[in-house]
């Protein structure tokens, strides 16, 4: 039941469809996603801003639920009609917005800075804390919401049209940043999009890996952000509320009729980030470069990187996991167990700990993981070494002031065999 008085938290859902009368595929679970989410916000009080953009088309709906507004059977329906877009007049919450030149962050931004004035107007005021959520398709460094259907839209360039991880944080940047950012979408909580995010949001919470397509519980997840209070007080409950949610099989839906068996959650600080990974990092990089170069610790190295890959050797074969993706705590704890390296790995582990707010992950992630080439023969979703435009955009996010993402391209190789693992 909503609480008296004016409203403490505002949420902004993006959520990423396709143009599709039968509600077929993600846009099925984008509905049921989108019920939960508005019945939630009404009986919580929290103004709903709601943008369902569709991939295959240049175009979406919007609409904003204020607490007030009564809750209406077909409320969530309008976009998943038959042509919404053009049938909108029987729906009077949802405006269509059609975008004759359309770029993702700028389309974004457009809602987010449209949302957060909208929702002032209604309310009077603006409320302390605003939360993004966004339900579509994730794919690591790569970015987000592409899916490689026919008719999906393309770039000027030929190249897939998805929401580069700069255009994301360019696009949830509207004055002040996000107070929490929620991506329900695969293996973005990334050290990479932690960096591209600073000035643009405050905290994340994300998955490292396959993000189960079940309606989470928003009639539990709602009060907490009703609430008010501290922001990383709210994330930490947000995320120990979704984890233990995410422990039964029958909220870990695949989409295709099956379960994911691993769905690590965590939530994480913004804006330490960079002071925090920034010389650790650097040391790491200049470690590699020496080792590669003389040999000197080549072996500990090789083994602690490869021992950390999300895909590895002894793994269980039930997991769903991508091998070109590290686990940022499981790496710091292999370099500490190596005599040569330990300090490395202390002040990696120290850098995860003064980012990480919880982890509800598993023994098998620790929060945060980052890209490195996986290796020729295995299947990756987010392997940005595939194609040259992706490769170029991965050295240009704000983590290459480390030189990561050089190292990340070129994984270090083992001497007897003379081969890159990639």
């Amino acid at each position: 039941m909503a609480g008296s008085g004016p409203p403490k938290s505002a949420l902004l859902a993006y959520l990423v469809a396709k143009y599709d009368p039968d509600a077929l595929g993600l846009s099925k679970w984008v509905q049921a996603e989108l019920r939960a989410l508005r019945a939630a916000a009404k009986d919580a009080g929290i103004p709903l801003a709601v943008e369902v953009f569709y991939r295959n088309r240049n175009a979406a709906m919007r609409a904003l639920f204020a607490p007030d507004m009564d809750l209406w059977p077909d409320d969530c329906d309008a976009p998943f009609g038959e042509n919404p877009i053009e049938n909108h007049a029987g729906a009077p919450r949802w405006t269509p917005i059609n975008r004759a030149s359309p770029n993702d962050g700028e389309a974004l931004r457009d809602f987010t800075v449209e949302a957060r004035r909208q929702i002032k107007e209604v309310c009077g005021f603006a409320p302390a804390c605003h939360v993004g959520f966004f339900f579509g398709h994730g794919y690591g460094p790569v970015g987000m919401f592409y899916t490689s259907q026919p008719g999906e839209r393309r770039r000027a360039n030929g190249q897939p049209d998805y929401l580069t991880l700069t255009e994301l944080a360019h696009g949830v940047k509207a004055g002040e940043p996000l107070d929490l950012l929620v991506l329900k979408s695969c293996h973005l909580q990334l050290l990479e999009l932690v960096y591209e995010l600073e000035g643009s949001a405050r905290l994340l919470i994300g998955c490292q890996e396959t993000a189960a397509v079940s309606p989470w519980p928003w009639a539990e997840l709602m009060p907490i952000m009703a609430a008010g209070g501290d922001v990383e007080a709210m994330s930490r409950r947000f995320v120990d509320r979704l984890g233990e949610f995410l422990k039964s099989p029958d909220n870990r839906d695949d989409g295709n009729n099956g379960t994911v068996s691993n769905v690590p959650y965590s939530a994480l600080r913004i804006a330490p980030a960079r002071g925090a990974f920034k010389k650790p990092l650097e040391n790491l990089v200049e470690a590699m470069r020496l080792a590669a170069h003389t040999g000197i610790g080549l072996r500990d190295l090789h083994s602690a990187l490869e021992e950390s890959r999300h895909d590895r050797p002894g793994r269980d074969p039930a997991l769903i996991r991508d091998p070109a993706l590290i686990d940022i705590g499981k790496l710091s704890a292999n370099l500490m167990a190596s005599e040569s390296h330990r300090e490395l790995g202390k002040a990696l582990d120290a850098a995860l700990h003064a980012v990480l707010v919880l982890d509800k992950s598993n023994d098998h992630y620790s929060g945060l993981s980052a890209y490195y080439r996986p290796p020729v023969g295995t299947a990756s979703r987010v392997d940005v070494s595939r194609n040259p435009v992706e490769t170029a955009r991965y050295q240009e996010l704000s983590l290459k002031e480390t030189g990561w993402p050089l190292m990340a391209l070129e994984p270090l190789v083992l001497p007897q065999t003379g081969l890159s693992p990639t």
